[in-house]
C-alpha cells in the first residue's frame, strides 16, 4: 500500500510540532541517566528505581517530578574512609603520613558525607524526590537545574522486617 507523501509530511508535521511544548521524551531520558550517575557514589551508594512521577509546563518552565531509591552500600564512617583511601592514594601529595591529619581528614570526610546525606548506615534506603528543570529558549528545551521536590525520607522506617512479621 502506498502512502501519499503529502501524509507523511503533514503527520511528521504535527508529530515534530507536538513536541515544540515540551522537551522531547529522548532528552528527558538523558537528563534521568546523568541524575542516577550523579547520584550515585562508586562502592558507597548505588541509584535505582528512577521514575518519572509527573511533568507539567510552568510559565516557560517544564518541570518533571523524579523518585529515585538511594541505597547505601556502607556506613558513614567506612564510606569517609574509602573516600580517604581513594584520594591518599590518588593523590599522595596531599596525604602527609602523620595518622592524625589522616585521623582529622576522615572526620572532615564524615561530616561532608552526612551534611550531604545525613547520617546513614550500610543497607539504607532512602526516596529521594526532585524536579528536573527545563526552560525553554529558541523552540528548544534545555534542561537547566534540578530542584529538590518533596522531602527525602528513609523507606527503611516504612518497611515491614522479618522480626514484624514474626511477631503476628
Amino acid at each position: 500500500m502506498k502512502v501519499p507523501i503529502k501524509l507523511v509530511l503533514i503527520l511528521m508535521f504535527f508529530l515534530l510540532g507536538g513536541c515544540a511544548d515540551r522537551p522531547s521524551f529522548t532528552s528527558i531520558q538523558k537528563v534521568l541517566k546523568l541524575l542516577q550517575k550523579s547520584e550515585s557514589v562508586q562502592n558507597v551508594i548505588d541509584v535505582k528505581n528512577v521514575q518519572e512521577i509527573d511533568s507539567y509546563k510552568k510559565e516557560d518552565e517544564f518541570i518533571v517530578e523524579v523518585s529515585f531509591e538511594q541505597h547505601f552500600l556502607l556506613d558513614l564512617k567506612e564510606a569517609a574512609k574509602l573516600m580517604n583511601d581513594v584520594i591518599t592514594a590518588t593523590h599522595p601529595e596531599l596525604s602527609d603520613n602523620s595518622s592524625s591529619v589522616s585521623a582529622s581528614h576522615q572526620a572532615n570526610l564524615e561530616r561532608v558525607l552526612r551534611d550531604k546525606y545525613g547520617p546513614f548506615h550500610k543497607g539504607d534506603i532512602r526516596q529521594r524526590y526532585i524536579n528536573l528543570v527545563f526552560k525553554k529558549s529558541d523552540d528548544q528545551w534545555p534542561f537547566i537545574e534540578q530542584r529538590h521536590g518533596w522531602k527525602d525520607f528513609n523507606v527503611r522506617l516504612f518497611q515491614k522486617t522479618d522480626a514484624d512479621v514474626d511477631q503476628k
